[in-house]
């Protein structure tokens, strides 16, 4: 069972810049909430367009922001067969809330897979501490 709430820090809230326009900033809060505990939402256009409210070539055009931004990831999904069904949106780790993990310094860890990750890891490290940067001295209710 879902919560019935959503957590959403006043920074992602409030910036007026960290997304695009509203519709994506709402597009992407309400992947979030169709997202399940592996991080997996997959609700149709028609029914992201009902709760925003917006057409269904908005949520489209927003998911593909979503996607070039790096805040969410597309994945394919196929039958048992081997065709294709609906996608799926995993919801990436938020980068607006700085973390105590943030604060390291040292190398992150390379193992035997794919440079591509380490390489993404270290950008979000980076965006991280910019946005604490950022918003250092900035109150919140």
């Amino acid at each position: 069972m879902q919560a019935p709430y959503l957590p959403v820090p006043h920074t992602l809230l409030r910036s007026g810049t960290a997304f695009a326009s509203v519709h994506e900033k709402m597009i992407y809060l309400i992947l979030e909430s169709f997202s399940g505990q592996d991080g997996q939402a997959f609700p149709s256009y028609q029914t992201i367009a009902d709760a925003v409210p917006c057409s269904k070539s908005t949520v489209k055009s927003c998911i593909q922001t979503l996607i070039a931004s790096g805040r969410i990831e597309k994945v394919e999904r196929f039958t048992k067969h081997g065709g294709q069904t609906s996608n799926a949106y995993r919801v990436l780790p938020r980068v607006d809330t700085p973390s105590p993990a943030s604060h390291e310094t040292t190398a992150p860890e390379t193992s035997a897979g794919s440079e591509e990750e380490v390489l993404k890891k270290t950008s979000l490290k980076k965006e991280l501490v910019q946005q604490y940067k950022s918003n250092i001295g900035k109150a919140s209710p």
